[in-house]
């Protein structure tokens, strides 16, 4: 009685797709985040430009700053609560 000889151990090479090292990949930012970078960058550079002459002032730029802040922390809470109500 014979036995067949195993097959031996795959190897690295072109032919074996490769998988990665096993991190998890990057998430992509928000359309929230990206939006509200977007304004408070408009807005700050508004309030360069304008250097405080029928514009924007500093403080105007810090409460717009909060204002947008606040906003994109609620379209976040608002986004995470449609992921629980849909049970994903």
């Amino acid at each position: 009685m014979s036995t067949s000889p195993s097959a031996p151990p795959p190897t690295q090479g072109y032919e074996r797709p490769y998988y990665g090292s096993g991190l998890s990949p990057v998430p992509l930012p928000s359309i929230e985040l990206i939006v509200f970078l977007l304004v408070w960058f408009v807005v700050g550079l508004v309030t360069l430009v304008a250097d405080g002459r029928e514009g924007v002032s500093p403080p105007q730029f810090v409460t717009a700053s909060v204002a947008l802040a606040v906003g994109f922390m609620i379209a976040r809470g608002l986004a995470k609560l449609g992921k629980v109500s849909e049970g994903q």
